[in-house]
């Protein structure tokens, strides 16, 4: 049984997640407690500016991905077009064999492009994300040390964008569980050293440098694990052989993702940055946290849909297109109604948390929670719908998230003047539920044709959304 758990991307990324949540769970009152409301600001700011990583490779990282799982079952994007990847027909399981070759070009490319987005992201960041961070680091009481703990955050954010294409490969390899299973080792040792630093009186400094650090060791560990699984192919990389037809057979799906990611991750991130520069810090602060917080519910969510998208690139690959449609379904509705049992959880305790350990700080109401927590459901709704369809080469991501970023972006220039910071909760709401969710749906059920809708959707989100919607009549009548 233990044996059975140590080699599962489930277990091993819930246990990752344990820690990442654990740390949350233990970093926040510690912070909450010894930092003031403008050093909890920047350092939920600092946070926000930095996730933007996750969409600095443009969109290929999903895309290498499926590249890499292609070819450990003996295909390549290069030679399979969009088409072929629809159909129900199986291919048998002896052909399914590694196609190193395929994969050895896929390398090569990652690391000739993740090179030039590290570079790119040092521009960006140290253009855009100084700019975002000016006017909380100015107002704070030692600006110096501000400036100094965001040029970390600056250097080691870079770092980590060339260091994606450790974890690309490792996903598309279908190494998940070893993955996340030293992302836990060196997680733990990474949380405590931050504790450590907050205790012995570090500031906002000290935590930065330590929680820098364990994500530089962490990019080390992956680039060891991808040499020792690949049998030392990650060192083989060659500019001179870059397959640029497997560049080009890419980068109508990349493309796309990159936009799609981009105005997704923006649309909340970028309420975060908005409101750390629009209020005061006792005003943002309690914005930033609930964001903070329904980020860390919704990576949480995530993981019994998210850990089977290798598992999904191969069935797909091999055209079992009913088995993808039962096991996405399933997993899909998992991750949603660990959504919304994780925000139900955080409504219950959190103002009484706050309360407890004397923090400056403020949770939202029951309003600003509620609204907030129904707008991510939808856009989990919609963004898992959009991964499946991924599974096909076919991008949608950037028509769904451009269109419904403006939605939003719309909104909030209506709105804030009007009911302020309500208006960040309900701008994603109106984007989500008027645009996004509904949109993903149609184009994803179509690629795995012969299935009835109805029965699909109401197996996925049916029972999450009821439990959901009796809470907020619960807590907004009694």
């Amino acid at each position: 049984m233990l044996k059975k758990l140590w080699h599962s991307a489930s277990a091993m990324t819930w246990a990752a997640l344990a820690v990442r949540l654990g740390g949350f769970a233990i970093l926040l009152p510690l912070v909450l407690a010894y930092f003031s409301a403008n050093e909890v600001t920047l350092w939920l700011l600092f946070s926000a500016i930095a996730s933007f990583q996750l969409v600095a490779d443009f969109g290929f990282g999903q895309t290498f991905s499926r590249e890499i799982a292609y070819g450990f079952v003996g295909r390549s994007l290069v030679d399979s077009h969009d088409s072929s990847l629809n159909q129900s027909s199986a291919i048998k399981e002896n052909f399914l064999k590694p196609n190193w070759n395929s994969i050895q070009s896929a390398i090569t490319v990652m690391s000739w492009l993740y090179l030039r987005f590290a570079l790119l992201s040092l521009l960006l960041f140290g253009l855009f994300g100084t700019w975002a961070a000016f006017i909380p680091i100015e107002n704070y009481d030692y600006p110096y040390l501000a400036w100094v703990s965001w040029i970390v955050v600056l250097f080691s954010t870079v770092i980590s964008i060339y260091g994606t294409l450790y974890s690309t490969f490792l996903v598309g390899a279908n190494r998940i569980d070893l993955q996340k299973r030293w992302e836990t080792i060196v997680g733990c040792i990474s949380l405590s050293a931050q504790v450590i630093v907050l205790i012995a009186g570090g500031g906002l400094l000290g935590l930065v440098l330590a929680a820098q650090l364990g994500l530089i060791i962490q990019i080390l560990v992956n680039r060891s694990l991808c040499i020792h699984i690949s049998d030392g192919q990650f060192k083989k990389n060659d500019d001179k052989n870059l397959d640029r037809r497997l560049l080009k057979a890419m980068w109508p799906a990349a493309w796309r993702t990159a936009i799609g990611s981009i105005v997704g991750i923006g649309m909340t991130r970028g309420m975060a940055i908005a409101m750390a520069n629009l209020l005061v810090a006792a005003e943002a602060a309690p914005v930033l946290l609930a964001l903070r917080v329904i980020q860390t519910i919704s990576q949480i969510s995530n993981v019994p849909f998210y850990t089977k998208i290798p598992e999904f690139n191969r069935i797909r690959a091999s055209k079992k297109i009913r088995l993808l449609s039962e096991k996405s379904s399933k997993f899909m509705q998992l991750s949603l109604f660990l959504y919304v049992i994780g925000a139900i959880m955080i409504d219950l305790i959190a103002r009484q948390f706050l309360a407890f350990v004397g923090s400056e700080t403020q949770f939202p109401d029951h309003l600003f929670w509620s609204t907030l927590v129904l707008a991510i459901f939808a856009e989990r709704f919609g963004a898992m719908h959009i991964q499946l369809l991924l599974t096909s080469n076919k991008a949608i991501a950037h028509i769904a998230n451009g269109i419904s970023g403006v939605i939003c972006i719309i909104s909030m220039f209506v709105l804030f003047p009007v009911i302020g910071v309500m208006a960040v909760p309900l701008s994603l709401l109106i984007a989500n539920i008027g645009f996004y969710s509904w949109y993903t749906v149609i184009p994803t059920l179509q690629s795995i044709s012969g299935i009835s809708y109805f029965k699909y959707e109401a197996r996925v989100a049916l029972i999450p959304i009821i439990l959901l919607i009796s809470w907020i009549i619960y807590i907004t009548k009694f």
